[in-house]
């Protein structure tokens, strides 16, 4: 829509439904007015003759009428322009003829008001210019004579026809107006009366608003009394408790401390807060404890490790330590929670322990090594022919040693394992060529047991990272325990295979199986299964235990699937260095 009348976006519509509203009243008002006017303008040509404006009446009048009849099918801006030109051309032809004789001057008058009206300041000032030039233009020509009268201005001046077709005049242009003023009033009365009926429903929306923010408001406080409430009581729970409570940012700022972890530093709470919690840590100790902090993540981030911490009074004791880390969204530690018990008296018996276990299996192990010694010489005839009833005893004799030895090197295995000790040599190795190795120096033990080993064939050549000697105990240690719970003449079933990306290795046996029981026990140390097989009640239960050990120090996993009656299926899982199918000549380096 055209519009010389600048205007904002929010208050265009409504503009607009106005002046469409006051171009429809103004063009009924016309229709009815005009055609009495026409026919009063006509009855002058007895009098002042046939004037050229009349022809202009006529067409006007059909527009009007035209343009009312088809309002609702004609643009506004179509509409405006006749309203707004035939009333400035009825006022020039007026001009014209009648000079100031007529209603000239009024009719552009009156298409100023419209144009203001129907197209806004600047629609008005546009023809309000039009209409100065034109009587300036018209009253110039009269002037010099160039337009004269073609009728006698006194006789018409005195005619009823003049005033009668004054008087239609008047009253089509005061009809228009007032229309234009019907119309405004009409569509100002319409605004005021939905905008009444928006404030109605503003205050009815502003006071549901108001109600939903008071109870909202009161939800907020009650949730904080909540929250302070819950914290408060959460921090004289953690102050109640004995244990070291702390919480600390990744480079170790403390950002929470307990009261008891105060009283132990003998430090306010003031004091240690913002402070570096290596601080008291023995500093022998801090660079494994900055690397440890640096080891949680999301898919691990709850773990435990024990430290020396040096209290107030200048005391050293061990601490251990319950950790968990919060993450953000990308998977940085925000903070860390630890929870500290003091296992001083526990690490010392610990510590007695492992001293005496370390003497005694060395004070053990040398008397037997001699007894095994011995006993060979013997076997071997190094005293003569051995009668036949002191080889059985002898046999006796070497298997319980060999035994005991076994059991000497498992716990200081275990205790190495225990203390961080025990040391291994890493180094690529070929997994199957290992397991092979392992079947193959077991199968006399096989024997005794009455069962045979059988290794699955495999194309694929799994190259790992391991300590040779130490991978082969473990595949050792699941051999032996298979072969023991097995019945006579039954098969231990041994395969190496790619899963998931990892080397995974299978024993598995056909024994009774491990009852619901010991599942959750079988990697404890001196635990064992009750098998009812005499054969079964061997050992120090510290096998599976120091194989899980060993498997976790290789990065891997260790576990099971057991069915009671069915058997049993060991395996552990190791990272791929290189994976090489020999069938197929495909080649794959794991990262």
């Amino acid at each position: 829509m055209i519009s010389f009348m600048s205007t904002n976006g929010s208050n265009l519509t409504n503009l607009d439904a106005i002046r469409d509203r006051i171009a429809n009243s103004v063009l009924i008002a016309l229709s009815f007015i005009v055609p009495p006017a026409l026919i009063a303008s006509l009855m002058r040509i007895p009098s002042i003759g046939w004037q050229p404006v009349m022809v202009f009446h006529i067409v006007a009048a059909i527009i009007l009428i035209c343009a009312t009849l088809f309002r609702n099918s004609i643009t506004y801006n179509v509409r405006g322009i006749i309203i707004v030109g035939i009333i400035f051309l009825v006022g020039i032809g007026g001009l014209l003829n009648f000079a100031l004789n007529g209603a000239g001057v009024p009719g552009l008058m009156a298409s100023c008001i419209f144009a203001a009206v129907l197209f806004g300041t600047r629609g008005g000032l546009v023809v309000l210019l039009l209409g100065f030039l034109s009587i300036a233009v018209i009253g110039m020509a009269y002037s010099s004579e160039a337009i004269t009268l073609h009728f006698d201005s006194n006789i018409y001046n005195v005619q009823l026809r003049s005033w009668l077709t004054t008087l239609l005049g008047f009253a089509l242009f005061s009809g228009g107006a007032v229309a234009t003023v019907i119309g405004l009033n009409k569509a100002l009365m319409g605004i005021i009366r939905a905008n009444e009926d928006n404030l109605s429903q503003l205050g009815i929306q502003v006071k549901e608003r108001s109600r939903s923010l008071t109870d909202e408001i009161r939800e907020r406080e009650k949730a904080e009394q909540n929250f302070h409430l819950s914290e408060e009581r959460y921090h004289k729970i953690i102050d109640a408790q004995t244990e070291l409570i702390t919480t600390f940012t990744p480079d170790g700022t403390f950002t929470f401390v307990s009261d008891s972890y105060c009283r132990y530093a003998g430090k306010r709470k003031e004091d240690l807060l913002g402070r570096s919690l290596y601080e008291p840590v023995p500093e022998a100790e801090v660079e494994s404890l900055k690397e440890y902090f640096t080891s949680f993540s999301r898919q691990h981030p709850n773990k435990t490790n024990e430290n020396q911490l040096l209290s107030g009074e200048g005391d050293l004791r061990y601490y251990e330590w319950s950790n968990s880390a919060t993450f953000d969204e990308n998977d940085e530690i925000i903070e860390i929670q630890s929870v500290g018990r003091d296992v001083t008296e526990r690490k010392e018996v610990e510590i007695l322990k492992s001293e005496f276990i370390s003497l005694v299996s060395h004070e053990l192990r040398t008397p037997l090594t001699s007894i095994m010694g011995s006993i060979s010489l013997i076997e071997g005839g190094a005293l003569g022919k051995v009668p036949e009833k002191m080889t059985d005893l002898l046999a006796i004799a070497k298997g319980n040693s060999e035994r005991l030895i076994s059991i000497v090197n498992d716990i200081l295995d275990f205790e190495k394992l225990q203390s961080g000790g025990m040391d291994f040599n890493f180094r690529e190795i070929d997994l199957v060529e290992l397991v092979e190795k392992a079947v193959t120096l077991n199968h006399g033990y096989a024997d005794q047991c009455g069962v045979r080993f059988v290794m699955a064939e495999t194309t694929e050549e799994f190259i790992v990272k391991a300590d040779s000697e130490r991978l082969e105990q473990v595949v050792s240690n699941l051999l032996s325990n298979a072969a023991k719970f097995s019945a006579k003449g039954s098969d231990v079933h041994v395969s190496v295979h790619n899963r998931d990306g990892q080397a995974r290795v299978e024993v598995s046996d056909t024994g009774i199986g491990i009852s619901e029981k010991f599942k959750d026990t079988i990697f404890d140390r001196f635990s064992q299964a009750d098998t009812g097989d005499k054969r079964a009640v061997k050992g120090t239960g510290l096998g599976l235990s120091i194989s899980r050990a060993i498997i976790e120090c290789h990065d891997g996993n260790i576990d099971f699937d057991s069915c009671v009656g069915e058997g049993t299926t060991f395996h552990f899982t190791l990272p791929i260095v290189v994976s090489t199918d020999h069938e197929n000549g495909n080649q794959t380096h794991e990262t």
